[in-house]
């Protein structure tokens, strides 16, 4: 959707407008993401299902459609982090 806009602004706006547009569609978008990762909580069956995949010696990895900084903001601030790294304790959840 993000490039479709861009694409319109670019054949119908100018040069400068078009960079400001981009500039202001992207700080926007990062502000936006960043608060919802901020806001994110884990489902309720997350923790026990990772745990006992963990046990069972299962290889985990995090998959996301999500920028990068919204990874950190996310691992930062939830039990996840400690779990997939092994330092885990449910009561600090």
């Amino acid at each position: 959707m993000r490039n479709k806009a861009f694409e319109y602004v670019e054949q119908n706006f100018g040069k400068t407008e078009t960079e400001r547009f981009k500039l202001e569609v992207n700080e926007f978008l990062s502000w936006y993401e960043i608060g919802s990762a901020r806001r994110s909580k884990p489902f309720a069956d997350m923790i026990p299902t990772l745990t006992e995949l963990k046990r069972f010696g299962a290889k985990m990895a995090l998959v996301t459609n999500t920028s990068a900084e919204a990874e950190k903001v996310v691992f930062s601030t939830t039990y996840t982090k400690r779990l997939l790294q092994g330092r885990h304790n449910q009561r600090e959840c």
